[in-house]
């Protein structure tokens, strides 16, 4: 599903805006994590996680390449950032589906929450600006490249907040199944 996700991204992001494939992206995730919960045996679970890792796919490329293009003197940085709210939230995300699996002693339960969680963070991100998702490496002069005028003035601001909690829930359900 992530393969099949990386190619149809190339497509998708031909089409679409990066904020709109990252959130069309995350609704799929969402929505097959969800009808994971109605699989009637092995081969339609199967094809419902196929899908949820074409989500995964499609959001996850758009996401990197958007973060890539809004901080191009420290893509490196902002890649690694991105990668460490993954591993936090597949840290807590195995812990939290097993929590609620114990509490509740129903498997379908994680399923419904993280799906909803996934709506959650396509919600969020509707709140971040166009300007962030689109940014474009070409349309900045070396001069602006090196300035710092493309920051915020404060690091906790509506981006930076919307865009982590898109990435912590996002990547709850990753490892937790």
């Amino acid at each position: 599903g992530l393969g099949i996700g990386g190619v149809v991204t190339g497509y998708v992001l031909d089409r679409l805006s990066r904020k709109t494939a990252m959130i069309v992206g995350i609704v799929v995730y969402s929505v097959f994590t969800i009808l994971i919960t109605a699989s009637l045996g092995f081969f339609d679970m199967a094809a419902y996680r196929i899908m949820t890792g074409v989500g995964e796919g499609l959001q996850s490329v758009a996401f990197v390449i958007a973060v890539s293009a809004f901080y191009p003197g420290a893509r490196t940085v902002a890649i690694a950032l991105v990668q460490c709210a993954l591993g936090f939230g597949q840290f807590i995300g195995p812990r939290f589906g097993a929590a609620l699996l114990t509490s509740t002693a129903a498997w379908r339960t994680p399923f419904y929450v993280f799906g909803i969680l996934g709506f959650v963070g396509a919600a969020a991100l509707v709140f971040v600006s166009k300007g962030f998702t689109e940014q474009q490496m070409g349309s900045r002069s070396a001069a602006a490249l090196n300035g710092d005028s493309h920051i915020a003035e404060r690091l906790w601001n509506r981006n930076v907040v919307c865009v982590l909690l898109v990435v912590i829930f996002r990547s709850f359900p990753f490892f937790a199944f």
